[in-house]
């Protein structure tokens, strides 16, 4: 009788009413980033002659020697080679846009890995695919995020299609590491690609490629710097109701306001460049808009096509992912928001992203679900045995 009372008594998380939708809509998003990065600019030959200069001449698009032995593994090897001339045109800032363009998307994405680090180590998250973001950050490395990110969203959607405040819990150890383990693992090793190396060293071209072979794991090095800051001590979630919960929760906002203020810093730099160059290479358009145009101009703008394509995916993505996590927040606890709250909260998000960068949008936004996830967890009544 008295477990009988129990589940009669035990109330159910609200349900998400259009998760199915939502994930039909980030396959979807998968499919447009597959289709525009992978399989379009096949069909039409972009980036033009990049198979030629890393396969068969061995050179970076401006003549010089490309490194083909990284760590002595021939497939490895030949990948390495690959991105390194991928990324060398943004590198060494041989076409100050295209520069421009790499080092914004990358640094922007910085909240995100934040993001996806505090929410792999959640409770909820045990056991679950989407725990392991450091093999999705590999795999999107290699193929895109713009097709990897919405897989990921569609499959942290369908499993939390009742609840995100329940579980949330995570060890005090991985809350206290989550900081240093971002900025040492993604946020400082993308800036070292970007310093004007030109000035300190006589070989500049041969540094940088050694910079973005080892760059490119960075974004799973959050997760594996975690494993090495909290080897031999205690990983075991924290309590809800815990002192320990509550400084978790003021570790986890600050690590977000910093994010945050970081991308404000990129987005309003960014803007700066493109508004008072002199350069006419130099745009808002040509940084941001895709350009079918000027992508037929040589490999380093079928290049640059390929990281806009990337960048304009992967932040609508992960936008809609942090909107539908900001009103499941808004609706825990019984209550249900309303329609004109839930588009609010999508303009704010469009607006935001639009003023001050899509990073600092996805930042603000989990920002404040970390802040209002506490007060939500005590506001759900309590159910008497």
């Amino acid at each position: 009788m008295p477990e009988t009372r129990r589940k009669n008594t035990m109330a159910a998380p609200v349900s998400r009413p259009f998760t199915t939708p939502l994930v039909v809509v980030f396959a979807l998003l998968a499919v447009t980033g597959l289709w525009y990065m992978r399989v379009e600019v096949v069909l039409s030959g972009i980036p033009v002659g990049f198979d030629e200069l890393i396969y068969e001449k061995h050179q970076l698009a401006d003549g010089s020697p490309l490194q083909t032995k990284f760590i002595g593994l021939p497939p490895v090897d030949g990948l390495l080679s690959m991105l390194v001339g991928a990324f060398m045109g943004g590198a060494a800032g041989w076409e100050p846009h295209i520069q421009i363009q790499q080092w914004y998307f990358l640094l922007q994405w910085f909240p995100v890995i934040c993001v996806w680090t505090v929410e792999s180590h959640r409770l909820f998250c045990a056991g679950r695919v989407v725990r392991f973001t450091g093999v999705f950050a590999l795999i999107y490395q290699m193929i895109g995020g713009a097709v990897i990110a919405p897989i990921y969203y569609a499959l942290d959607i369908a499993g939390t299609a009742r609840s995100r405040t329940s579980k949330r819990q995570l060890s005090p150890a991985v809350a206290k590491a989550l900081l240093p383990a971002t900025l040492l693992g993604y946020f400082i090793p993308t800036v070292l690609l970007y310093l004007p190396w030109h000035r300190v060293s006589d070989n500049p071209i041969d540094l940088l490629q050694i910079l973005i072979a080892v760059w490119q794991p960075a974004p799973a090095l959050p997760n594996l710097l975690i494993q090495l800051f909290t080897f031999g001590k205690t990983v075991a979630p924290a309590s809800s109701s815990s002192r320990d919960a509550q400084k978790q929760r003021s570790q986890i906002r600050r690590l977000y306001a910093i994010a945050g203020v970081l991308s404000v810093t990129t987005h309003f730099l960014m803007a700066w460049l493109c508004a008072a160059s002199t350069d006419p290479r130099v745009s808002f358009s040509s940084v941001l808009l895709p350009d079918r145009a000027t992508r037929g101009r040589d490999a380093m703008h079928g290049l640059l096509w390929i990281f806009q394509i990337d960048f304009w995916v992967c932040f609508v993505s992960t936008l809609l992912w942090s909107w539908v996590a900001v009103v499941d927040v808004m609706q825990d606890g019984g209550k249900q928001a309303s329609w004109m709250n839930i588009l609010s909260v999508g303009l704010l998000g469009g607006l935001v992203s639009v003023v001050l960068g899509p990073g600092t949008a996805v930042a603000a936004g989990w920002y404040w679900m970390e802040s209002v996830s506490g007060k939500v967890d005590n506001s759900v009544p309590k159910k008497r045995i």
